[in-house]
């Protein structure tokens, strides 16, 4: 098996474990709670006609993303300068 999908496989292991060990959601009786109610459903709606969280945490995401690849290159950068001297 070559390294790179080995790197890979152990990523997917690591990753495959978090999802089954972690709750995906660490408050599930407030959100039931809140879910539940009509009135708290409204004001969700209404708040997110004017804050579109949807949109603020893709770019979240997408930004994030970009700033792990930005260090991961500089990382790899700096691992083959000094595999080079």
């Amino acid at each position: 098996m070559d390294v790179i999908g080995w790197l890979g496989q152990m990523i997917y292991d690591a990753l495959q474990w978090v999802h089954t060990n972690v709750d995906v959601c660490p408050f599930p009786d407030i959100v039931a709670a809140i879910g539940g109610t009509v009135a708290a459903t409204d004001g969700l709606a209404w708040l997110n006609w004017f804050i579109p969280i949807g949109q603020i945490l893709g770019v979240l995401a997408l930004w994030l993303a970009g700033l792990a690849a930005y260090y991961g290159a500089g990382l790899v950068t700096k691992i083959v300068r000094v595999i080079g001297k």
